[in-house]
C-alpha cells in the first residue's frame, strides 16, 4: 500500500497504511487509539480481555477471508482485478471485504468505502 501514513492522535503519532484510512482515525481518535493498543498487546503476546479477544491474521488468510465475503460471482471477479483501482497498490481485500461500485455498468472493486468517492469522480471526470 505504500509507506505509511503518519498522523497526531491525543500527542501520539500513529502509523496507517494509507491515506484512505487518514479521515477515520482522525474522526475517531480515542476508538483508534484503543485499536492501536490491542494490537500492541497482541503482538506483544500479552493476553487480551475474554470479552475483547484479539487476533493477528496472517495477511493471506485475511485477504482470503475478506474476499469470501463476497458472493461466488463478485469472489472471481475481485480476485480477478487484484488491486484497488483508486489506490492501485492496496490489494483487494487488505482493507476487509472489497467494496463493488458500477462504472459504466461494469462492477469495479475498492480496497474501501473511502476509495468510493474518488472512483466515481474519476469516471465522471474522465
Amino acid at each position: 500500500m505504500g509507506p505509511p501514513v503518519k498522523v497526531m492522535l491525543a500527542g501520539q503519532a500513529v502509523f496507517l497504511c494509507c491515506d484512505g484510512c487518514k479521515k477515520p482515525a482522525l474522526a475517531k481518535p480515542q476508538a483508534t487509539l484503543a485499536k492501536l493498543e490491542k494490537i500492541k498487546k497482541a503482538a506483544s503476546g500479552e493476553a487480551s480481555t475474554p470479552q475483547e479477544p484479539v487476533s493477528v491474521v496472517p495477511k493471506g488468510d485475511k485477504i482470503a477471508n475478506a474476499i469470501a465475503k463476497l458472493s461466488p460471482e463478485d469472489q472471481a471477479l475481485a480476485k480477478a482485478q487484484g488491486y484497488c483501482v483508486v489506490i492501485e497498490q492496496s490489494r483487494l481485500g487488505s482493507m476487509g471485504t472489497p467494496v463493488k461500485v458500477m462504472i459504466e455498468g461494469k462492477p469495479v472493486f475498492l480496497c474501501c468505502d473511502e476509495c468510493t468517492m474518488e472512483a466515481l469522480a474519476d469516471h465522471q471526470g474522465a
